[in-house]
């Protein structure tokens, strides 16, 4: 669901986004099944990022106005397994960046949208760090965001063999948009 609050302080808007989830494996009651971000695009309108669960496949709903009354979707489909939800920001043209963080391999990668509608992209390894090995063990934190001329900063935490809570992460900033 989208929640949209009016800046007269007037009644939200609540919108069913079911359709903004691609289809998943079923999953008992207890386990994560969805994860959903958003983001506001070069148009002003919310964009929604949401991953069902065991699958790839992620998806960009696009929304028509500030209340998602109507809307469009693109599926992107990340290379390699994704089992955190990627952290993903618009830039200044409007163009989706999405942050990856593949724990079997070991890879942080960047997904950049060629166009505001990401009707195509390319991906690319920004970082390596050592493969997680139990799943117990791994992290979280992925965040990604602009420096003041659009360039992206990604932030993912880092997970030590001894599950020390003070394992360094890493903080990268790329060389250009």
């Amino acid at each position: 669901r989208l929640l949209s609050f009016r800046p007269d302080g007037g009644q939200p808007v609540v919108r069913d986004l079911s359709h903004a989830i691609p289809p998943g494996k079923p999953v008992r009651a207890w386990d994560e099944a969805y994860d959903a971000r958003v983001a506001i695009g070069g148009d002003g309108n919310p964009v929604v990022l949401a991953r069902s669960n065991g699958i790839a496949t992620q998806r960009l709903t696009f929304c028509a106005d500030a209340s998602c009354s109507s809307s469009s979707h693109t599926d992107i489909t990340p290379n390699g397994p994704t089992n955190l939800l990627p952290a993903f920001v618009i830039d200044r043209s409007g163009r989706p960046l999405v942050a990856l963080r593949d724990e079997e391999r070991g890879t942080l990668g960047l997904l950049s949208c060629r166009d505001a509608r990401c009707t195509t992209s390319e991906q690319t390894t920004i970082a390596r760090f050592p493969p997680v090995q139990d799943e117990r063990s791994s992290t979280s934190t992925l965040a990604i965001g602009l420096s003041a001329d659009d360039t992206p900063i990604v932030l993912s935490g880092g997970v030590s063999e001894d599950r020390d809570e003070d394992a360094q992460g890493l903080v990268i900033r790329c060389d250009r948009p």
